[in-house]
């Protein structure tokens, strides 16, 4: 007989935030990428918006851990050349980070998806 996974808040959020995009984010696909059903997620977190107010986080955590990165050890224009393009460079690989936090801050602000260009 297999084993269940044990799940928390921290172990559904980080195995559904680098699998799932914007767009296909929902409990049906959260459950079945973590292989439980979609009703245990519940004893986790708060339904879809919880899951995407938790993926804010990571994606705000993220955002700010490479811009303390980017402007370490620079100053001024340098520092700020270097943290735009941290936060480009964050935007364009995981896109969903940043329309989650906009989503979850103002819903009416993102309803369509951004373009990121790669350049």
């Amino acid at each position: 007989m297999s084993q269940r996974p044990r799940l928390d808040r921290t172990i559904v959020t980080q195995a559904t935030a680098d699998k799932i995009g914007f767009d296909e984010l929902t409990l049906l696909g959260a459950a079945g990428h973590l292989g439980v059903k979609t009703p245990s997620l519940y004893n986790h977190i708060e339904g879809l918006d919880g899951l995407r107010r938790e993926l804010s986080l990571v994606g705000l955590n993220e955002l700010n851990h490479r811009l303390q990165k980017a402007a370490l050890g620079r100053a001024r224009n340098d520092a700020l050349i270097s943290m735009l393009q941290a936060y480009r460079k964050l935007a364009q690989e995981r896109p969903a980070y940043i329309l989650l936090h906009c989503v979850h801050r103002n819903r009416s602000i993102c309803k369509s998806k951004l373009p990121l260009k790669k350049s």
